[in-house]
């Protein structure tokens, strides 16, 4: 099941290069954005709701503001929903930023990369305790102040590194929140200029807004 769901996260953000690749990027930045030639905010959407009464996510709108910036000088790719017919009570929803070269489709591609959340639902609650034993989950003060662990291995998680596949994966109930990179690093060039612990970050602020709402 996990490596399914790692693999649908790559498969997020690997179609967020292609359809960099297949459309230009073209929503209406902002006037700063402009000046830049990228943007970090995709339009306003609604919430996309999710099946069976679990609370809905944010639109890629919402986390992009509650990135802090974190995303600026990007440019938003996509957002993909997918739900699985094998598990219908799975679903996915993505949101992927790429760098100006990816969406500009330039021939440099040290300077291409892309970077994500996937939201992810299953029917039943993770497990942490099983999950823990197995050495697949470990806690931090900042998860647990949310009542969270991360989903993943404790010594193939570098939070002071720039993100990768292997990226903080959120979880709480039933709840994943993933966040994932590609290409952050080429060589000894800085593509991406923050880490996963700065996408962590995020990911906390995305769980309290998702609950503020359910209150």
């Amino acid at each position: 099941m996990r490596a399914r769901k790692l693999l649908s996260v790559s498969a997020a953000l690997l179609l967020g290069v292609s359809l960099s690749a297949c459309k230009s990027a073209d929503p209406t930045p902002s006037s700063g954005e402009a000046a830049a030639g990228a943007e970090a905010a995709p339009p306003a959407d609604p919430p996309i709701a999710t099946s069976g009464g679990k609370l809905p996510s944010p639109s890629c709108a919402e986390v992009a503001e509650l990135s802090g910036g974190l995303f600026d000088g990007l440019v938003f790719a996509d957002e993909t929903v997918t739900t699985y017919s094998d598990n219908p009570g799975e679903t996915d929803v993505s949101c992927i930023w790429i760098t100006e070269a990816a969406a500009k489709q330039s021939t440099d591609l040290a300077k291409h990369a892309t970077v994500g959340f996937t939201f992810q639902w299953k029917d039943d609650a993770f497990e942490y305790e099983s999950l823990e034993s197995m050495g697949m989950a470990f806690s931090t003060p900042q998860t647990e102040e949310v009542g969270a662990f991360l989903l993943n291995k404790k010594e193939s998680l570098d939070l002071d590194g720039p993100p990768s596949l292997s990226g903080p994966q959120l979880v709480k109930g039933n709840l994943s929140i993933g966040a994932t990179g590609i290409g952050a690093m080429a060589g000894d060039a800085v593509v991406l200029d923050f880490t996963n612990q700065d996408m962590l970050d995020v990911q906390v602020e995305i769980l309290k807004y998702m609950e503020s709402r359910q209150a």
